[in-house]
């Protein structure tokens, strides 16, 4: 129970109403519908896979589109309806070119279970069948986590990616880096955080790899829990780096911190990990 001063409040606050969420019910979804207020911007979180009680959310959330601001996509196993079924049929819907998202700004795809490879290959054939088909130009932003989308025209007008990616895998999605980010003509600002990870790291040199970002002005690395020293050298992180090619490259920035460990000479492995 809440107070009516409480409760008022919120029922007069339309943006407390605007996430959508697969897992609701419809009560829940018609109530929050409601509650946003006529023409309010409208938060979508899918959950792949879907099951039957899913197909009414996805229809009623499609009558929406015109009002979605961002999508989240939630992969949350490895085993779902790959090509047919409610999962297809989600992506699908999408995909097609039958509804128009004039106010979808971020699409944001995060993985939760920690087998790789990660596929959303539902999402990967629809783009295949019609990622010509249909073009977001207010999507400004995309975000994703142990993921890299394939090209479509989808993306044509993004601005800024925003990925994660655990260290000891890295490598595993070098090959989609540089199918996908090349492919983001109007891309400007690159965001990358690298965790640390429980696994063993067998990750190697990145040589002989390039990925081209012609028009990225920013770039920005994140190392929010590298264990120091130990986990990765610095000829890793200098080839990682030097993989990325960016003639416009004006702002540059980077962040870690670090999970410490005991070694004699610190300062000079912190010395050799800084150049």
């Amino acid at each position: 129970h809440v107070s009516r001063s409480f409760r008022s409040i919120a029922l007069g606050t339309p943006s407390i109403w605007t996430t959508l969420d697969g897992c609701a019910s419809q009560d829940e979804f018609e109530t929050f519908v409601a509650r946003s207020g006529k023409g309010s911007e409208l938060h979508v979180t899918f959950h792949l896979p879907t099951d039957s009680e899913a197909r009414g959310f996805v229809e009623r959330c499609r009558s929406l589109a015109s009002r979605w601001a961002s999508l989240l996509v939630l992969l949350e196993d490895d085993h779902m309806d790959q090509r047919h079924g409610l999962t297809a049929q989600l992506v699908d819907s999408i995909c097609d070119g039958q509804l128009e998202f004039p106010r979808l700004r971020v699409m944001r795809f995060q993985q939760c279970y920690k087998r790789y490879p990660a596929l959303f290959e539902p999402w990967e054939l629809a783009i295949e069948r019609h990622g010509n088909q249909q073009q977001v130009q207010g999507l400004q932003r995309i975000e994703c986590h142990d993921y890299v989308p394939h090209h479509s025209l989808i993306y044509d007008f993004t601005e800024s990616f925003v990925g994660s990616y655990g260290l000891s895998t890295l490598r595993n999605y070098f090959d989609d880096f540089g199918l996908f980010l090349p492919s983001l003509r109007a891309l400007t600002v690159l965001d990358l955080t690298l965790r640390s990870s429980s696994y063993h790291n067998n990750t190697r040199e990145f040589t002989n790899m390039e990925i081209g970002c012609p028009s990225v002005a920013s770039l920005a690395l994140n190392y929010p829990d590298l264990h120091f020293p130990g986990e990765v050298n610095s000829a890793i992180l200098r080839s990682f780096i030097a993989s990325f090619k960016m003639p416009r490259l004006t702002e540059y920035s980077l962040s870690i911190k670090f999970q410490l460990r005991d070694v004699k000479d610190r300062e000079t492995s912190f010395q050799e990990l800084m150049e």
